[in-house]
Parts: C-alpha cells; structure tokens; sequence
C-alpha cells in the first residue's frame, strides 16, 4: 500500500502503511508534521543508527533518549509537544486533563461499559483485546458486569494461551462457555484486518494513567522511599536514571510537573502520564493490527476505536487524586483502583494481592513483523520490517 495522500481534510483517506526510508547521517521526515512519531524507533531500526545519533545536536540527543532514560516506553512530552525533534500537532485523540473530577473510578469505569454498549449498536460485533491483566480484566469486568446476555452475544474476546495462564481464575469463571472468543494471533499476525463495521476495545493508556512504567526497579534500589518527597531523594532518582546527564533530564521535569505531585512515585508517575501516553494512541493500528485496504483511518481512529483509558474523566482523576489512590503499601499493589475494581466484581483476593505487572505484547513478540515509526497528518502510517526474524 503505498502512494500519495490526500489531505487529512479529504472525504477519502484510506489506510496507507508507508515503510519509512533509510537516511544515512540523519532523521529522516523532519519536514513533515505527524500526530505520533518515535525517533528512538527509527535510529535503532536504522542501518546507519550509529552515524544519525551521532550527528544530533545535544538538545536533540536529550531529547531521544529522555524516555529511554526514565524508564518509559514512549517518544516526547505530551503536555509540551514543542519538546520533541520533530514537529507533532494533536489531533482528536489526544486528550489532556481540565480539572478536578468528583467521580470514583468505579463510577467512570461503569459509566464507560455503558458508554461502549450505546456505541455498539451501531456496529456488528465488539472485539474486546484481553490479556489477563489489571487493564484488561478491568474492562471486562465492567462490560460483563453492566451488559445483559443479550448485550454479550455481540462480544467477542480477542486472547490466547497467555490470556488464560496471567488469569486463570477469570478464565474459567467468566470467559469459558460463556463469551465467544478469537485467537489473538489471528489479529497481530495480520490475517484478519480491522474494519469499518466493527469496534475494537483495548486497554491502551492505562499504563500510563494508573503507573510509573518501572517503579518496581526504583523500589528494589532505594526501598521504601517511593513515598518521600522527590524534593529530598535527587541523588537517588538521578542514580536510578543512569545517565551521563540526569542532571538535565531532572531539571526538564521538574519544570514540568505539576506543584501538587509531591512524592517520589509521583515524579515518576509525571514521567509516564506526560510521555508515554501518546504512543498507545496508535499501537493498535500501528503495532499490534493492521487495516484493511478500504478503511478511512481517520473514521476508523474516531469511531471503530475505543481506547476505553482514553477518556477525560480517567485524565481529571488521574491527575488529581491523592497519592494513595495510585498505589498501596507496597510497590506490589500499583493500580490499586483497578485492583479493587476487579476484587469487586470477582470476589478474587489472590489476583488483588499478588497480581504482578505484565507486558502482553511482549508475550507475543514473534507475531510482530513490523516497528511502527510513527503517523503523519494525514494519516499515513509509517512503519519497518523487523529484521531478525
């Protein structure tokens, strides 16, 4: 699929996937706008990665390796996009916060499963991405919970094996002989595409709404002080950085984060919500699914996408809750709202307790045959074949 596009203003914008071109001593497309673009993705998929890291001024190099050196998966801060090497403009998916919210999660949560089931009648089925873990259990706990039987007849899971064995329990209880289900790898191995006539759930952005990214690696080096003040504990996140100028990389955050954000977890917390959320806008139609031909990819980001996390209630409580509505205890119980709101719903206490992160795409990493580099403004979605297949 390739060719030139129209302007994302035009009626016809079908799905194009571009593979992004070699440049040989420096980032390639610096003259295009995208709403999402990874430079860290296309330099390590680059023949010549070495000679274009090589060739970015100090600021730029800053700039790509920030996520890398705070520990999170994404690309550049989405509370200030000007930061970034290339020239990103927001879209209608990119939400930010407006102020306080007076919801409770299981409010929001609830009011989200009704929100999805108003949205389906218009559609065939709703193809719900399930891997078993808090993001996901949450999802479908709140959708089994708030749909009737005849509402579930349209539902379809999309999981496998792994799905299954990161939630046994949930398996058996609520998904075996009672909702129909399809084989992930039917979808990330491209041969089934997404299209206009259904919706496709996923649990994109929650990580980054309810979760610093490694915040289970601060804790096992400086135990016990997550909770303290990021103020008095400088050296120990500048240590857990590792980086030849964390000094410049501290002092970028803490321009940028907001004064009621007190805590070391909260500081770290800053670094996932403002730069990794962006990237889960698109890893649906840029990683882990491909379109189909005859899809608008605008319409279809739109309308037959929803990214159930990516909604301005979850953005006003995330923001602004307290401390202790993130994690417990102990650094084992982050995503604590969404642990209690599975514990309601299931009555499972082992999963509450014990629950570990998990990363599903990882566990399917040898469906993937391409790195997404980024999409431009008008829609083209640009990506690299993996090599070392």
């Amino acid at each position: 699929m390739s060719g030139v596009r129209p302007s994302h203003d035009a009626p016809n914008i079908m799905a194009n996937y571009i593979r992004a071109y070699q440049s040989t001593s420096s980032l390639p497309y610096l003259d295009k706008e995208w709403f999402f673009i990874n430079p860290r993705n296309i330099i390590q998929s680059s023949i010549f990665g070495n000679v274009i890291y090589d060739n970015l001024s100090l600021q730029d190099k800053l700039r790509v390796d920030f996520p890398y050196v705070v520990k999170v998966t994404g690309a550049y801060p989405r509370f200030n996009i000007s930061d970034s090497v290339y020239k990103i403009c927001r879209n209608e998916l990119n939400i930010l916060p407006t102020g306080r919210t007076t919801k409770s999660i299981t409010e929001i949560t609830d009011n989200r499963a009704m929100e999805l089931l108003t949205k389906s009648t218009s559609y065939e089925r709703v193809y719900v991405f399930y891997s078993g873990g808090l993001d996901s259990a949450t999802i479908l706990s709140s959708i089994i919970k708030n749909w009737s039987v005849t509402d579930l007849d349209k539902l379809y899971v999309v999981m496998n094996s792994h799905s299954i064995t990161e939630y046994p329990y949930f398996y058996e209880m609520f998904i075996k002989d009672k909702l129909k289900t399809i084989d992930t790898s039917l979808f990330f191995s491209g041969k089934v595409k997404l299209t206009e006539h259904n919706l496709y759930v996923t649990g994109d952005c929650g990580g980054s709404l309810f979760s610093p990214d490694d915040i289970r690696l601060y804790d096992s080096r400086f135990p016990k002080t997550y909770n303290l003040a990021w103020k008095s504990n400088k050296d120990n996140i500048l240590s857990y950085f590792e980086y030849d100028r964390s000094e410049e990389i501290f002092e970028k955050i803490e321009s940028s984060i907001p004064e009621h954000l007190t805590t070391v977890y909260e500081f770290l917390w800053w670094c996932s919500f403002n730069q990794g959320y962006d990237i889960d806008l698109y890893y649906l139609i840029t990683l882990c699914c491909l379109l189909d031909e005859t899809v608008n990819t605008r319409d279809f980001l739109l309308n037959n996408q929803y990214i159930w996390f990516n909604h301005i209630d979850y953005q006003n409580w995330a923001m602004y809750s307290p401390y202790e509505m993130r994690v417990g205890d102990t650094v084992n119980l982050v995503k604590l709202p969404l642990r209690q709101y599975i514990f309601d719903f299931t009555g499972d206490l082992d999963y509450y307790n014990n629950k570990q992160i998990e990363f599903s795409v990882s566990k399917n990493r040898e469906l993937f045959t391409r790195l997404p580099i980024g999409i431009d403004s008008e829609y083209n979605i640009y990506y690299r074949d993996i090599l070392n297949k």
